[in-house]
C-alpha cells in the first residue's frame, strides 16, 4: 500500500485491524455496512431504438442517444453521442431520457462497460442504466461495477449473445457503506484515475513529439545546410538512398511442427508473443540452426497478420515463421534501422498482398527506399529518439503501475478490506 498512500495521501486510509465485520450473503463486509439489492437504491432503466425508417425521428434531433460503442469510446464521463434522437423519437420507442448523473452500463454482449451522463441521454435497448436514490453514490457505484462486473457476466444468459436482464440488475445484491464512506472512496479512486488520464496525456504528447522528430531527422538529418532532390524528396546532399531489402538481412523464422513444440525448453516466438506480453509460449527442445536464434536486442519484423516491428527483450529464443529477424548491413546500425523501419510501415501495408491478412514480402521491401546517413549520423539520430523511447516507456510504466494500484484499492475499499477515515 505504500505506493497508494504517496499518491492519495496516508491520512485517508486505515487498515485497523480492530475494526469489526460480520458474514453476509455477498461476503464479509464492515458491521455498519449494508447488504441491499441494487433496485433498493437505484432506479434500474432500459433502453430502446426508436424506428429507424422515420425521419422524423432521427432528423433535426437533439437528444442524445448512446449505444454500446459510445460507452467504448468515452472515459468515465460521457456529454455526446455519435447519434441523437428527436422527442417524437423518443416517446415513439422504449428508450428513456435519462437525468444527469445516471450510470449508462451495459447489458448485452459486452457487459459492465459504463459512463457517468453529464447531459440528460437515452440510450439503445443494450443498457439497464441505473440512476441512484438518495442513499447510493452514482460515482461510488461506478467503481462497484468494475468490481461485481464478472458475477454480472456469469448472471447473463443468451444463445447468440449474453444479455443481462432488468430483473437480474435489479435482485443484485451490493455492499452499502454510509453515504459519507460512499463519497470518500470514490473520490480516492478518482484522484487514482485523475492521475492515469494525466500520464495518458503525457504519453499521447511525447508520442507526437517522438513522430514529429522522426518525420524531421530521418529525413533532414542533424545541422545540414545542403540539401539534394531525390525519390523519396529533399535528403541532405552526403546521404545515399537504398531499397528497404538493402539495408540488411531479412531472415524468415522457421515453420516449427506442433510435433515439435514441448511444455519446456527454448521458448518459440510467434506474432501473439509479440503483440501481447501475456501471450503463452510453445517451447521446443531441438538442436535449430543458429540462424533461427534470436537475442536480447536483435530487431524482429512481424511480415504477416499483425504487421509491426519489435526490439526482442527477452532471453534466447527460437523464430517462428511469419517473422523475419533483420541483421543491419555493417554500415547501418540496428537502432537507426529500427526507427526507418518504423516510418515505412504505413508505406509498406499499402502495397502488401492479401484482403484479410496482409503480407509484406520482399518484393514490397525491394520496393520502399529509404535515407542512409554516414554512421556518426546514424548514431546521433538513434540517441535522440532513443531518449524520447525511453522517456514513452517510463510514462507507460507509471500508467501500469497506478492502473494496478487501482485495481487493489478498489478490490480493498469496495469491500470493506481497508477503510476510509471520514
Amino acid at each position: 500500500m505504500r505506493d497508494g498512500k504517496r499518491v492519495i495521501g496516508s491520512e485517508q486510509l486505515t487498515m485497523d485491524n480492530k475494526k469489526k465485520y460480520k458474514k453476509t450473503e455477498i461476503g464479509e463486509i464492515p458491521v455498519e455496512w449494508e447488504v441491499k439489492a441494487i433496485v433498493e437504491v437505484a432506479e434500474v432503466v432500459s433502453g430502446g431504438t426508436p424506428d429507424t425508417n422515420r425521419k422524423e425521428f432521427w432528423e433535426d434531433a437533439y437528444i442524445p442517444w448512446a449505444t454500446p460503442t459510445d460507452i467504448t469510446f468515452n472515459g468515465k464521463y460521457i456529454a455526446h453521442t455519435e447519434k441523437n434522437i428527436t422527442e417524437e423519437g423518443l416517446k415513439s420507442s422504449s428508450a428513456n431520457l435519462l437525468p444527469i448523473g445516471s450510470i449508462l452500463m451495459t447489458s448485452r454482449a459486452t457487459i459492465g462497460e459504463k459512463c457517468i451522463n453529464t447531459v440528460p441521454m437515452a440510450t439503445n435497448q443494450g443498457f439497464k442504466s441505473l440512476i441512484c436514490k438518495e442513499n447510493l453514490f452514482n460515482e461510488f457505484m461506478y467503481y462497484l461495477i468494475d468490481v461485481i462486473k464478472p458475477k454480472f457476466v456469469r448472471l447473463a444468459s443468451g444463445s447468440t449473445f449474453l444479455e443481462l436482464s432488468k430483473k437480474e440488475v435489479e435482485n443484485f445484491k451490493i455492499p452499502v457503506p454510509s453515504l459519507k464512506e460512499q463519497q470518500k472512496i470514490a473520490a480516492i479512486l478518482s484522484t487514482v484515475d485523475e492521475y492515469i488520464e494525466q500520464t495518458d496525456v503525457l504519453i499521447e504528447k511525447t508520442k507526437e513529439l517522438k513522430k514529429g522528430l522522426m518525420q524531421k531527422l530521418l529525413t533532414k538529418g542533424i545541422g545540414h545546410t545542403e540539401f539534394k532532390k531525390t525519390e523519396i524528396g529533399e535528403i541532405p546532399k552526403e546521404w545515399e538512398v537504398i531499397p528497404l531489402f538493402d539495408t540488411g538481412e531479412y531472415i524468415n523464422g522457421r515453420a516449427f511442427k506442433p510435433s515439435e513444440w514441448t511444455d519446456r525448453g527454448v521458448p518459440i516466438i510467434r506474432i501473439q508473443n509479440l503483440n501481447d506480453k501475456s501471450a503463452t509460449y510453445n517451447y521446443c527442445n531441438l538442436e535449430i540452426d543458429e540462424k533461427y536464434h534470436v537475442y536480447k536486442g536483435d530487431l524482429l519484423f512481424a511480415w504477416s497478420g499483425s504487421i509491426g516491428l519489435h526490439r526482442w527483450n527477452g532471453e534466447k529464443a527460437y523464430l517462428n515463421q511469419h517473422i523475419y529477424k533483420v541483421i543491419p548491413n555493417k554500415n547501418i546500425i540496428k537502432d537507426y534501422l529500427y526507427y526507418q523501419l518504423s516510418r515505412q510501415i504505413e508505406i509498406l501495408l499499402e502495397l502488401s498482398h492479401g484482403s484479410t491478412m496482409k503480407h509484406i514480402t520482399r518484393k514490397n521491401l525491394k520496393l520502399v527506399k529509404v535515407a542512409i546517413p554516414n554512421i556518426e549520423e546514424q548514431q546521433k539520430i538513434a540517441s535522440i529518439l532513443s531518449e524520447v523511447d525511453n522517456q514513452i516507456e517510463y510514462y507507460e510504466n507509471k500508467k501500469e503501475k497506478l492502473q494496478n494500484l487501482k485495481k487493489g484499492l478498489m478490490q480493498k475499499l469496495l469491500t470493506g478490506k481497508i477503510r476510509v477515515k471520514i
